[in-house]
């Protein structure tokens, strides 16, 4: 594929000349480092950069693999068809499943570090995926490896305008018969309510430290019918012992609770466009 045909510049979303290296709009200015396209600014630096190496062993854990992986991508791959564009956002350092025979595979991801340092996908984009540098309806399937618990900013309400726009932008690049698939963790009474009497203030306190806001299954479904109209919608729930224990904080893997513990449920949201 030549991926200049699906991308278009950050700056004046406009799309790219054939086998060009910069925009029309920006000459001077490269849009690719290495193998990665660059969407965002290389000034600032993601919490991820330093991480991405304890995020690799973390997540390779054998209690990490039960409950957020093994049952997860099986279940991923046996959808996926030959010929596919697939976007994986958030894909980070390494995919936790393998590349899927005969498909194009876009990794797009904010940390500069991790997703250079990704060797599995085709195509690497530095970005966000409040602002997805491909045009209108390019891919057939999107996924979300719990990422968008990491889409926050400095208030619950930011967090929730921060997923309204990123919604916005896998519906404006799925193609009409794709289907956009985000694994995530939903929290469960009473700690929804607690997460969010507390999460402004815990913010304030400790900055970009706290980088996690998960939403609730109602909300997710409902943001998704807004933004993907007429897509069919279902949600799936994956079930784990409540003994196996896991580094519930990847950046301390050696750090392990029961999932009794863990007061979320473990689902995938799906929509199937039409």
């Amino acid at each position: 594929m030549n991926v200049n045909s699906i991308l278009r510049c950050p700056a004046c979303k406009g799309t790219l000349p054939a086998d060009a290296l910069s925009c029309s709009c920006s000459p001077s200015y490269s849009l690719f480092y290495k193998k990665v396209y660059l969407a965002g600014s290389i000034d600032g630096q993601s919490y991820f950069d330093a991480l991405y190496q304890t995020m690799i062993e973390g997540n390779s854990e054998v209690g990490t693999q039960n409950i957020f992986y093994n049952k997860q991508i099986e279940f991923f791959l046996k959808t996926i068809n030959p010929g596919e564009v697939i976007l994986d956002i958030g894909c980070g350092p390494q995919l936790p499943y393998k590349h899927p025979k005969d498909t194009f595979l876009i990794g797009l991801d904010p940390s500069l570090g991790s997703i250079a340092a990704n060797s599995q996908v085709d195509l690497g984009i530095f970005g966000s995926a409040s602002s997805i540098p491909l045009i209108d309806h390019s891919v057939d399937r999107v996924v979300c490896f719990y990422s968008i618990h990491h889409m926050t900013a400095n208030s619950v309400a930011d967090n929730r305008n921060i997923l309204n726009e990123v919604f916005k932008e896998l519906g404006r690049v799925i193609k009409p018969s794709g289907e956009i698939m985000i694994f995530d963790v939903s929290p469960i009474f009473p700690f929804n309510v607690a997460e969010d009497i507390v999460w402004n203030i815990v913010k304030k306190s400790l900055g970009t430290k706290l980088d996690m806001y998960f939403w609730k299954d109602d909300y997710l479904k409902q943001l998704g019918l807004r933004a993907f109209p007429g897509a069919q919608f279902s949600q799936k729930s994956f079930y784990s012992k409540w003994s196996t224990k896991f580094a519930p904080i990847f950046s301390k893997p050696d750090f392990f609770i029961p999932r009794a513990l863990y007061p979320f449920n473990v689902n995938l949201y799906s929509w199937k466009c039409f």
